[in-house]
């Protein structure tokens, strides 16, 4: 047997694996006719006609739902379904939105290039096809390079199609907005077997699946130039005002000006604003803010509070922007943990009377300590991966009987959250290290009085 397999791997490129290496045959032998009449009119659904009470309601609901980033505009109308309106004992409406063929128009794409010399991409389409492509890299690569190469060779395949064919049977259409996400590597194992295949297997040896070979990087710029004003953001007029003097033209922009940069200050680079509850507050660009309204809301620290609650966390931690407030609050509406356990209006219908006799819970001996709120979390039997972040919550929250946190009680000195260190804060970045040992040491003699007085 292995004598066998030895001789049909030696001559595999005699072997036909599909119908471009049978040249000569006439393609009605090879070839399946569909009974499709051409000059047949193409058929799409049209606009379904709505009342004027109607498309209100429809036109209110669907703001809601694209200023909370549940729905988006999408290119192909024609696969989506009219949209139904049923009234409400209420007298409101109730929109509802068939969203089935959607889910079925675009290519999902799955990559692997963290194995060395090579890279898988699985294109998993509608009606269950499956376009398999194995790289290989004939120049050293890292990691971060070997992704960025297997996501240019998706793009190409967007927009050749699939090589080889006379006539492509699949016909992949260029998108103009994709989105990447990542998936762990023990969600991806076929991307990462097809990776593995390109860095040890002979070439032309699995016709089945598509082939290349990258003999150079696909981008050889080394050079690359980063605009300060887009990764500024808001704050590149201050910027250039405290760095340059630079003025907008318009008198009355420029008076507005000197008045709002004079609550500014840069410092080693960054420019912080001088606040009232907090001396000095770190300005952040979109990037970092969105960074931080995750950490604080929902990290390891995170309590899933509402958007009043969260922007003064912010605050307290150092951090500012002009949106922080309305961020805030868009980000709570758009947590799925929130809105699912947040709490709903119970009003009665009618008003309650008080039970006068106790009787029942005296002869049970209990009394009534509910309801119970569930966990915003979706751990379930997980509790022991989740305990870490749970004893380091409590630690540093103020606790009712003593009004101090147990790690201020432990170590005298308050503690610093992970978003400060994610995104550096104020106090960390004037951190000094000799100076924090002696002046820890010094706390810790004094930590008998905290305790006392807690």
């Amino acid at each position: 047997r292995q004598q066998l397999e030895a001789e049909i791997s030696k001559n595999a490129d005699l072997f036909a694996w599909s119908s471009a290496d049978m040249p000569g045959i006439d393609t009605n032998f090879i070839c399946h006719r569909l009974a499709i009449h051409r000059e047949a009119k193409l058929v799409a659904q049209r606009k379904q006609k709505v009342s004027g009470e109607r498309r209100e309601a429809i036109i209110a609901e669907t703001q809601k739902l694209i200023k909370a980033g549940f729905i988006r505009e999408v290119q192909h109308t024609t696969s989506l379904a009219n949209v139904v309106l049923v009234k409400k004992s209420s007298g409101k409406w109730r929109m509802c939105v068939d969203y089935t063929d959607l889910n079925k128009e675009s290519f999902k794409t799955r990559k692997n290039g963290s194995k060395g010399g090579g890279a898988g991409i699985i294109l998993d389409g509608p009606n269950k096809v499956t376009v398999e492509q194995s790289l290989k890299f004939d120049f050293k690569v890292t990691n971060n390079q070997a992704e960025y190469e297997a996501l240019l060779a998706w793009l190409r395949i967007t927009q050749r199609g699939i090589p080889d064919q006379e006539h492509p049977s699949i016909e992949i259409l260029t998108y103009s907005i994709f989105t990447i996400h990542h998936i762990p590597r023990e969600q991806n194992v076929s991307a990462d077997l097809l990776s593995k295949l390109a860095s040890t297997k002979c070439p032309r040896q699995h016709r089945t699946i598509i082939q290349e070979t990258l003999n150079s990087p696909s981008l050889d710029d080394k050079i690359v130039n980063v605009s300060e004003s887009a990764e500024r953001g808001w704050m590149i007029d201050i910027w250039n005002y405290l760095k340059e003097g630079t003025l907008p033209e318009d008198k009355d922009k420029a008076r507005k000006m000197r008045v709002r940069s004079a609550k500014f200050i840069i410092i080693d680079n960054d420019l912080f604003k001088r606040g009232i509850s907090i001396p000095l507050l770190k300005c952040l660009a979109e990037s970092q803010a969105t960074y931080v309204v995750e950490e604080i809301h929902r990290g390891i620290c995170g309590m899933h509070s509402g958007a009043r609650s969260m922007a003064t966390r912010v605050l307290r931690a150092g951090y500012y922007w002009p949106t922080l407030k309305s961020d805030c609050q868009a980000y709570v509406q758009r947590c799925k943990e929130c809105q699912q356990f947040g709490n709903t209006n119970r009003q009665p219908p009618e008003v309650l009377h008080q039970m006068m006799s106790p009787w029942p819970f005296a002869q049970w001996e209990m009394d009534i300590l509910g309801p119970f709120r569930p966990a915003k979390g979706s751990s379930k039997g997980q509790w022991a991966d989740e305990l870490p972040s749970i004893l380091w919550a409590y630690h540093c929250t103020p606790q009712s009987t003593t009004q101090e946190m147990p790690y201020r009680l432990t170590f005298g000195a308050d503690i610093m959250i992970l978003v400060e260190v994610g995104e550096t804060s104020h106090r960390r970045h004037a951190f000094d290290n000799e100076q924090n040992a002696q002046e820890a040491a010094v706390i810790l003699d004094l930590i008998d009085e905290l305790r006392e007085e807690a």
